[in-house]
């Protein structure tokens, strides 16, 4: 509005000069400027203009910003560019594209194969989440069959469900078969009318990936960028010290960097954006709650979730229910160099790991630490994981019966039903 007056109120005082001149040439003067301030006005409102969708959109208008920070944005600019040039550069035709839809419980059960057009890791922080990361990136080198997006996930906290409602219309679109890595609480994609695209993921004991979460953030190989945005106190104390020495359990609960701000995660993860809260590991009601809504996410809508402590059974079953995407992952993952999260990886331990500091008594009694994580601040996380093992255990042993089966039909097999090369049939001999 004071742009406007002003313009106004300078053009006005600009006839008013013009007039008192008079003459033709100041007319000419005059149009000339107006066509001028015409012009500045059209840039700056187009500037107005630009600013604005910088702020609130992102470069392909598919998100919504305004909620991110600066390093946010950066960082899903960065992915974003990473994402269109997979999509681009895949070779896959339209007959590859898959749209049957998806039976999760067929996969679990029976280790029926699936093909679905959008495939998404859940993947979760320190549970093989970079070595099936660099998996997934070498296997689409190989063959680029499919595209990859790892665009991070950042929700609004004042409207979560319209992040979530932007994210799964975002991937949704794609029309070239995509997997989707990246660290991002699993989205039920039905709930604002989009296909379900097959889950997976993986699960590791509590207590060691959280004690592996923390040593990774102070002591852990971290890339550059991490670092520079985010630090790493190489002086923190150990996980357990950690526990000793705090004054209160508010804070090792919430504060960032401390020893339980990751506590079920997992649990967490599975459950979606709503559980991403300390709720989860301060009230049993909430981390309840938080379990069940797991379990009922993993059975609809998971063709697998696999244990970190048997990788490589959980490749094997990848390979037969995610054929076209996962197929030589085993072999592949044999001839794969260290993950670059988890190599010279250094867990630090306290000399001292039988009874905890007066100052905790009260809330850990005389329980040592491991006891402690595992009844008192992972017991629905346990108690997810045990779940998760025993489903995993029976489509494993599903997958290993196929395998068997293909393998002995395989080896009874005729020449003729093989349809072996002239020269390697034998000659039938003569009654």
């Amino acid at each position: 509005k004071k742009t406007k007056k002003m313009m106004r109120k300078a053009v006005a005082q600009r006839r008013a000069h013009r007039r008192k001149l008079g003459g033709e040439k100041g007319h000419k003067n005059e149009i000339v400027f107006e066509g001028k301030m015409l012009r500045r006005s059209v840039a700056i409102i187009a500037m107005m203009i630009l600013f604005y969708y910088c702020y609130n959109f992102s470069p392909d208008g598919a998100l919504t910003t305004v909620h991110m920070s600066f390093r946010q944005k950066a960082g899903d600019t960065y992915w974003m560019v990473r994402s269109l040039y997979s999509r681009f550069s895949t070779r896959s035709n339209d007959e590859e594209k898959r749209k049957s839809p998806l039976d999760a419980f067929s996969a679990r059960t029976k280790c029926l194969p699936q093909s679905s057009q959008l495939v998404m890791h859940l993947k979760v922080p320190k549970a093989a989440s970079t070595t099936m990361f660099d998996l997934i990136y070498a296997l689409r080198q190989e063959r680029n069959k499919f595209a990859i997006d790892s665009r991070p996930l950042y929700v609004s906290l004042d409207r979560p469900d319209r992040s979530r409602r932007e994210y799964a219309k975002y991937l949704s679109s794609f029309r070239v078969p995509t997997v989707r890595t990246a660290h991002c609480p699993y989205i039920d994609f039905a709930r604002f009318d989009q296909p379900r695209p097959a889950y997976f993921g993986l699960v590791r004991e509590p207590s060691a990936r959280l004690r592996s979460h923390y040593d990774y953030v102070h002591w852990g190989p971290r890339s550059a960028w991490a670092k520079f945005w985010k630090g790493q106190d190489m002086n923190a104390p150990t996980f357990d010290d950690c526990l000793y020495q705090s004054s209160s359990f508010e804070d090792i609960i919430y504060k960032r960097g401390s020893c339980l701000f990751w506590a079920n995660a997992q649990l967490a993860y599975y459950c979606g954006i709503d559980c991403l809260s300390t709720r989860i590991t301060t009230e049993l009601k909430y981390a309840q709650n938080a379990y069940d809504k797991a379990m009922v996410n993993v059975e609809r809508d998971f063709i697998m979730v696999g244990l970190v402590e048997r990788f490589s059974d959980a490749l094997l079953v990848l390979e037969n229910v995610l054929p076209y995407y996962f197929h030589g992952v085993s072999k592949r993952a044999s001839s794969l160099k260290a993950s670059r999260a988890n190599t010279n990886q250094v867990h630090h331990f306290s000399s001292n790991t039988s009874v905890l500091s007066k100052s905790h008594r009260a809330n850990i009694s005389s329980f040592n630490v491991s006891t402690y994580l595992r009844h008192r601040i992972l017991p629905f996380e346990y108690r997810f994981y045990h779940r998760l093992s025993a489903l995993f255990d029976l489509q494993f042993k599903a997958c290993s019966s196929k395998i068997r089966e293909n393998k002995e039909a395989l080896a009874s097999a005729t020449e003729n039903d093989l349809d072996l090369p002239h020269r390697y049939k034998r000659k039938e001999k003569k009654n």
